[in-house]
Parts: C-alpha cells; sequence; structure tokens
C-alpha cells in the first residue's frame, strides 16, 4: 500500500517551475543547512511517493515540450530537416509509426540525409517491434535498408545499431520453415554502447538478452553503468530535459532488475 505523503513544502521544492532534475547545476537552489535537515526529515517517509510525483511531473512537462515543438516544426511541411526532427521527437513521445511517417517523408524529399535515413529505420524497428508475431515480416527489409544506409552515410550513429538489435530480436520471435540471415543484435548494441555510452537501450537490452542465455552475473554487469550519473554525451532529442529523464526511468528499471537477480534491496 501506497504511503499518504503530504505535498512537499514550498521551502523543499525547486525555485524554478520545473523539477531540479530539469535544471542545470547552477539552477539548482541553495538552502541553508538547517533548511536541508528539516527537508530532509519531512521527506524521509515518503520518498517513494516524491519519486511518483516527479515522474508526473517530468512527463507531463515533456510531453508539452514535445507539443509544442511539433507544432512549430509542422510550419515547415517540405523540410527534411523539419521532418525526421519531428520522427525524433514522435519516437520520444511514444509514437514511432507517426515518426517513421516523418521520417519517410523526409528520406523522399534527401534520400542522403544520415537523420531522416536513421530516424526511418529506428522507428521503423520500434514500429514492427510493437506489432504482433506474424506481422512483422513484410515491411522489415526496408526498415533493415534504412539503418544501413543511416551508417553508411555515418558509421558512428549507434542509435542505428540498436535499431538493428530491436528489429533483429523481434523478428527472431517470428515462425520461419527455414533459418534467417538476422543481424547479431547482442553484436549490434556493444556497437552502440561503445560509440553512445548515454544511450539507455543498450545496457537494457544486452543485459535482457544475457538473462535469457542464463547470465545473470553478465547482466549485472551490463546493468552497473545504469546505476550511476547520465554520460555526458546523449544521443537523442536535444532536450537535455528528455535525456535527463529517459536515464533516471531506465535507471529505476536496472536497479529493480538487479533487486529481482540477486534479492538486492532497490
Amino acid at each position: 500500500m501506497r504511503s499518504q505523503c503530504t505535498p512537499l513544502p514550498v521551502s523543499c521544492s525547486s525555485t524554478t517551475n520545473r523539477p531540479d532534475r530539469w535544471g542545470s547545476a547552477n539552477r539548482r537552489p541553495r538552502y541553508p543547512i538547517l533548511r536541508l535537515v528539516a527537508c530532509a526529515i519531512s521527506l524521509a517517509g515518503c520518498a517513494e511517493d516524491r519519486a511518483r510525483r516527479l515522474d508526473e511531473a517530468d512527463q507531463a512537462y515533456s510531453l508539452r515540450a514535445g507539443d509544442e515543438t511539433l507544432a512549430a516544426l509542422a510550419r515547415l511541411p517540405d523540410d527534411a530537416e523539419a521532418l525526421w526532427r519531428i520522427a525524433r521527437i514522435e519516437v520520444w513521445l511514444g509514437r514511432p509509426e507517426n515518426g517513421r511517417a516523418a521520417a519517410e517523408r523526409a528520406v523522399a524529399l534527401d534520400p542522403r540525409s544520415g537523420e531522416a535515413l536513421l530516424w526511418a529505420g529506428y522507428a521503423g524497428a520500434l514500429a514492427i517491434a510493437a506489432r504482433p508475431v506474424g506481422e512483422r515480416l513484410i515491411e522489415a527489409p526496408l526498415v533493415e535498408s534504412r539503418l544501413r544506409a543511416a551508417l553508411e552515410v555515418d558509421p558512428s550513429a549507434a542509435r542505428a545499431h540498436v535499431g538493428l538489435a530491436i528489429l533483429a530480436l523481434a523478428l527472431a520471435q517470428e515462425p520461419a520453415d527455414f533459418p534467417r540471415d538476422l543481424p547479431d543484435p547482442a553484436l549490434h548494441l556493444r556497437v552502440a554502447r561503445e560509440l553512445r555510452p548515454g544511450l539507455t537501450e543498450p545496457h537494457l537490452l544486452l543485459a535482457r538478452i544475457h538473462l535469457a542465455r542464463g547470465d545473470p552475473e553478465a547482466a549485472a554487469r551490463d546493468l552497473e553503468p545504469l546505476l550511476g550519473d547520465a554520460p555526458e554525451a546523449m544521443d537523442g532529442p536535444n532536450w537535455p530535459d528528455a535525456q535527463v529523464s529517459e536515464w533516471a526511468a531506465a535507471s529505476r528499471q536496472a536497479r529493480a532488475l538487479r533487486a529481482a537477480l540477486f534479492r538486492l534491496p532497490e
């Protein structure tokens, strides 16, 4: 049963209109020591409830920011860069089908745009993975070709490797009468992790792959980076807010998974 917790005291809240996790270090309020002690005491019994409220605030703010940015970019309907930026935001907001449609329009306008190819392929991989088994094969060749084309334009595109891994994991669940030549998801995830340590997906997906292979120790090593602070090099929407929120959510998943593995406190 969730503990009943009163709203955060005004003296303990951020001085901005967003939670402090959104601000940079030089924007965080500096409290006198007695106020810090009082805040710590008042929040000690309701950390879970406080985290939930901060998460809800994060999500609400990000959705508003995302929709406002989409509205601004929509004023450039025939601009390839505006379209792949729309695709990127749609993906972050959990709408990969919309993102793929926008990115494919960007590819049509600029077939050599690495970003357009990347987001067409990455959004396509997410959309395919969300479909029921039996409905994933038809569009897979086009999605894979987009991701590989993105890597030809930019070999350092870590998210393209993540997309290939997501696609391979989704297609591996499809029934087949003969072996299929699928990308090696673990290989692509390791490459992505080296290229962009700030991406959360490689850490989580590699852990799940190792768990499926019966290797919990390797899974725990995969999760270890998520237990610390987010690296500065982040690949994703150009919003520090979104990046911090994404890392925080992945960190909670990693702690929960490790606790389940070794019965450690979260």
